[in-house]
């Protein structure tokens, strides 16, 4: 993995800057992955062990998600996306 400076990353990002329409489906489409992936860890697997663990995992990940939508600072939430192990982000990247 190549290291990227935090300036070189949010280095053409400015208040009120839109996010583009592709980038915004695919935050709606994560987000909703972890949301279904909360209730499905609540009310539909066997709770284990380590199941609060993995509620915790996905939230801080819709908080990072959110938070990055929320700045426009979409080329991290894009590495955000990118390194996270699902089918549907490995397919595109």
């Amino acid at each position: 993995m190549v290291y990227i400076p935090f300036s070189q990353n949010v280095s053409d990002w400015h208040e009120g800057m839109v996010v583009p329409q592709d980038i915004y489906i695919m935050y709606i489409i994560q987000f909703g992955y972890y949301l279904h992936s909360c209730y499905a860890c609540v009310f539909m697997d066997h709770w284990r062990k380590d199941s609060h663990v993995m509620l915790f995992h996905h939230g801080l990940t819709m908080a990072l998600l959110g938070f990055s939508y929320a700045m426009r600072y979409a080329n991290l939430g894009l590495k955000l996306l990118k390194g996270t192990p699902q089918v549907f982000t490995s397919d595109l990247f």
